[in-house]
């Protein structure tokens, strides 16, 4: 597995390759303010927690950063839509008018990764395990587990399971956030490997792409 890297710039991305990027909440700038455009800006100002704020604020910044860097343009004149269609509020998957970067943000804890591939859907997701906080992994298990996943869960040694468990659900995510459909779909109608597996889709129910 290739090891994380600090980088002083952004390579080039090409065809048939993902760049992840992850950053922290401790990295907030009180200049990636500028990056934003006004309808990101008021969005992260509707924020009450300001933990929640300079997560969508970092996850803002990087993308523009990142998407200049492809698109020869200054950071806030990035056209990015995060127009939901459903509702036309500013929360939408993000996009370009082309359609040719794709890219997808995810935020737990104090922990923000970006992904972003060419001409391929991409989805990301990270879960944050908190201490001292129960979780009911039985329920977790009834609303995100196919039959076969929760026999191989419960494989598991015990105290693995919880891992076990945020494993399934960050791919299956993933998957959901790729396809546009999120928790609109059910998590159970996506199979994928897993923990300690290489990540792999093994089914993919009932959704559609958009």
């Amino acid at each position: 597995m290739q090891q994380w890297e600090v980088i002083h710039s952004v390579p080039h991305l090409w065809n048939d390759t993902c760049h992840v990027y992850l950053a922290k909440t401790t990295d907030f700038q009180p200049w990636h303010f500028q990056l934003l455009s006004n309808a990101e800006l008021e969005y992260a100002l509707s924020f009450r927690k300001e933990q929640d704020r300079i997560q969508f604020i970092i996850g803002c910044a990087l993308s523009r950063l990142v998407l200049a860097e492809q698109l020869n343009m200054p950071p806030h004149q990035v056209p990015i839509d995060r127009t939901c269609p459903k509702c036309q509020k500013p929360h939408g998957r993000p996009r370009l008018p082309d359609d040719k970067l794709h890219w997808s943000v995810s935020h737990s804890g104090e922990i923000i990764l970006v992904a972003f591939t060419v001409n391929a859907l991409v989805g990301v997701d990270v879960e944050w395990i908190r201490p001292f906080i129960s979780y009911d992994t039985t329920h977790m298990i009834e609303g995100i587990l196919t039959e076969k996943e929760a026999v191989h869960l419960s494989n598991l040694p015990k105290k693995e399971r919880l891992k076990g468990i945020l494993s399934y659900w960050t791919r299956k995510e993933a998957v959901l956030k790729a396809t546009g459909e999120g928790l609109n779909t059910s998590p159970q109608k996506v199979e994928v490997s897993g923990p300690y597996q290489k990540p792999v889709l093994k089914n993919l129910k009932d959704t559609r792409i958009c």
